[in-house]
């Protein structure tokens, strides 16, 4: 009966194991590329970013950045203008990020570049939707937070899905950002304007990952109480 309880136990750690070290929805997404419409050309005030895509001229003066990845979202955080965006209110630009996978998002986080600036941190509010679902979120930044600009702004912004303004979400590949606002407003290129240096994605846990952990848990438990009932 030991060797039976020990052998479960083993499974069931294995299972859980693998559970989380497998991809399965939970954890942090990859990002395994990203469209940018209508922004303004890298290299705009001396701000740039990386991109492996089409990229398209637009009458307008702006750019489109389609199927490809880049600096955005290489899982590494901007620290100078050298890897990141300037993106300008006026343009409406939007940003879809796709998934390695389908997720229940938890939150994304949008971090605005380099410490010694007065741009990141002024992000104010955006859109967030999901094209599969026909679904469209809009709140404010629940929780600015990490170093401070030179505006002694937070700049970084976490948006929290679950919410009251933002419920949690079905299973989703992608998501769109979109009408995000800035407070910063340059009076020389009579603008108003933020910076992104990357995007991170976080899903919900699976629950079958708790359930199995638990289980291992609660298997351990009872062969301890047992080996102090037997040593009694």
């Amino acid at each position: 009966m030991k060797k039976l309880l020990l052998l479960l136990s083993a499974m069931v750690f294995s299972s859980s194991a693998l559970a989380i070290v497998l991809p399965t929805p939970s954890g942090t997404p990859t990002i395994i590329g990203y469209n940018v419409l209508n922004a303004a050309p890298s290299g705009t005030g001396d701000w740039t970013h990386s991109y492996t895509g089409t990229i398209t001229d637009l009458s307008s003066g702006l750019q489109d950045y389609e199927g490809g990845t880049g600096t955005l979202a290489d899982g590494i955080t901007g620290t100078s203008t050298d890897s990141a965006q300037l993106f300008r209110i006026a343009d409406n630009s939007s940003i879809t990020v796709f998934l390695d996978g389908y997720y229940e998002i938890a939150s994304v986080t949008l971090f605005g570049g380099p410490e010694n600036n007065k741009i990141p941190g002024q992000i104010t509010a955006a859109t967030f939707s999901f094209p599969e679902l026909d679904l469209v979120y809009w709140s404010e930044p629940s929780m600015p937070f990490g170093p401070l600009s030179n505006d002694s702004q937070p700049i970084n912004d976490l948006f929290t899905f679950g919410d009251a303004y933002m419920p949690g979400t079905p299973f989703v590949n992608q998501i769109t950002i979109s009408n995000i606002t800035g407070s910063y407003y340059d009076e020389a290129f009579d603008g108003n304007f933020y910076s992104i240096s990357e995007i991170q994605v976080s899903a919900v846990p699976e629950p079958a990952t708790y359930a199995l952990m638990l289980g291992g848990l609660g298997l351990v438990g009872f062969m301890a109480a047992k080996r102090r009932r037997r040593t009694a």
